[in-house]
């Protein structure tokens, strides 16, 4: 799977639960996690909103963490510029629902599959595979770095 040296940044990992599945010796990753309350020890206390990523990573993963953000196109453009694949989930299946139901999960985006789609080929991340979860509601992209987007912006 990954090749040798492969770097994995889970952001938004919350304990870290990725880790041992991605670094085992059949996936072969080096896995860092990133979070804005890291619950174990190891984790990197990272703010997506505001803070930046210094390194670039093979993979980065954002798993149930962008429904959190508003500004959807700068956080996916600087993580563009730090990565050569994204996998990345989203709730899409909740377009419509109430301010008040969105504010009880503290989300701030929920778009539709289109929509989210969109936002990630407009932030230079051409979509390779698209999976829906088995409970319908999630979506999960696969999606690479459109390098020639990266040197013009």
């Amino acid at each position: 799977m990954g090749a040798p040296g492969a770097i994995l940044a889970d952001i938004g990992c919350g304990d870290g639960k990725l880790g041992p599945l991605v670094a085992s010796k059949r996936a072969g990753f080096t896995y860092r996690g990133f979070d804005l309350h890291p619950q174990r020890k190891g984790i990197t206390p990272f703010d997506l909103r505001k803070d930046k990523l210094e390194d670039r990573y093979d993979v980065i993963a954002l798993l149930g963490v962008l429904e959190y953000i508003a500004d959807l196109q700068s956080v996916l453009r600087h993580l563009r510029d730090h990565c050569s694949f994204l996998v990345v989930s989203h709730v899409s299946n909740r377009v419509g629902m109430s301010a008040d139901e969105m504010a009880k999960l503290n989300w701030t985006t929920v778009l539709s599959k289109g929509a989210f789609s969109s936002e990630l080929t407009k932030a230079g991340f051409p979509i390779v595979e698209d999976r829906t979860t088995t409970n319908g509601q999630t979506l999960i992209w696969l999606c690479e770095v459109d390098v020639q987007q990266g040197l013009e912006a």
